[in-house]
Formats: C-alpha cells, structure tokens, sequence
C-alpha cells in the first residue's frame, strides 16, 4: 500500500512549540476579508480532501525552505490560493506540484510566508480508503468515504 507522509517545508522539530502535531484540516474557502480558512479537525471531512497541491517557495536553496505561494485544488473541484507574492519575493523558477489524493496534516502560517506545510496521501481514492483502514489514522465522515470511492482511478504525479 503506498500512503506516504510529504514534508514540503523540511520543518525542524524542535521543543514543545515546533508545530509538530499530526491531524488533518479542513480548508474552506474566504467568505471575507480575513482569508481562508485551514483548521485542524479530529476526523477527515469532505473539506479535508486534496486533489492537487501546487507550490512555489521564497527560496528553495534554504534547508528549511517556506512557501510564498500555495494553490490547493480541492477534491470538489473547488480552488484555494494564497499567494505572498505582494509582499514577499516568491520564486518565479519551478512550480511543484502533486496530484492525487491528499490531507494537511500541519500547517504554519505567517504573515508572509507558510511556515510549516504537511501532506499524508497516495494515489487514489481507493488506496486512501485502504490506508485509512489499514492504519486507523483518523475516522473518515460519510461525505469524505462518498467522495473517496467516486475517486478511484487518480494517479499521483509530483513535479518537486
């Protein structure tokens, strides 16, 4: 079963306060001026489930490199960005990008950049649902199961 954990800000962990926690987030988009929202939730929702993760970072030369620019295709289709670009350099060289089914499962944000980035997923719907029960990580709701099965055939891809 391939089901893997992807750490796009090669975060260090450090102490009580390093943000290591694991549990999935639910992103919904803005419906106001304060952005969107990525909160930590104790189950996978249908609002936690990932189709595409692209990517571009302030500088990827770092060891701990962040990320000035985020795009987050939703398994319904739905899109979220946030880009930094206005105030911070992003680069303008690759764009990385992954494909397949996925959650957050740690996220860090500032005021100018994404601290902290955290993936878990595979390849499809059905592999997520294998490795939902194969491991016990977390309990899918209705929603998410219905949207899994519907996703059977994805392939991951990472252009990193």
């Amino acid at each position: 079963m391939d089901f893997s954990d992807y750490f796009l800000t090669n975060s260090v962990q450090e102490g009580s306060d390093s943000h290591d926690f694991c549990q999935p987030f639910n992103i919904k988009k803005a419906t106001n001026n304060f952005g969107h929202e990525l909160d930590p939730s104790n189950y996978i929702t249908d609002d936690c489930l990932l189709a595409s993760v692209e990517w571009r970072y302030v500088d990827s030369k770092l060891i701990n490199p962040t990320i000035g620019y985020l795009r987050l295709t939703k398994l319904n289709g739905e899109i979220i960005e946030i880009d930094f670009s206005r105030s911070t350099v992003v680069e303008r060289g690759q764009l990385h990008q992954l494909d397949g089914i996925f959650v957050i499962t740690n996220f860090v944000i500032t005021t100018s950049e994404i601290e902290s980035l955290r993936l878990a997923g595979t390849e499809s719907g059905q592999s997520f649902l294998t490795a939902m029960n194969h491991y016990s990580l977390w309990e899918l709701t209705a929603d998410a199961t219905a949207m899994l099965k519907k996703n059977v055939g994805v392939t991951v891809k990472c252009r990193c």
